[in-house]
């Protein structure tokens, strides 16, 4: 259950946030390679915004670790 302070967003603004496609925001789910939704009411699932923030945190390292190799 969330916190009082934790907020929840759905789909279209977790595409929005993570400028993932659709299609590869499913993928990622399928791999396990991204937070999973919790479901809100009968056919309405959202995620915690807490956890897609570190998701998108856990990727710019993984980027500036690439660059600083000297990997593209």
């Amino acid at each position: 259950m969330p916190t009082s302070k934790e907020s929840l967003i759905r789909r279209p603004a977790v595409l929005q946030t993570t400028s993932l496609a659709s299609s590869t925001l499913e993928r990622l789910l399928v791999a396990g390679e991204f937070p999973a939704a919790v479901r809100v009411s009968r056919g309405t699932v959202a995620w915690r915004q807490t956890e897609v923030q570190q998701w998108i945190r856990s990727r710019r390292r993984v980027g500036r670790g690439k660059a600083e190799r000297g990997l593209s």
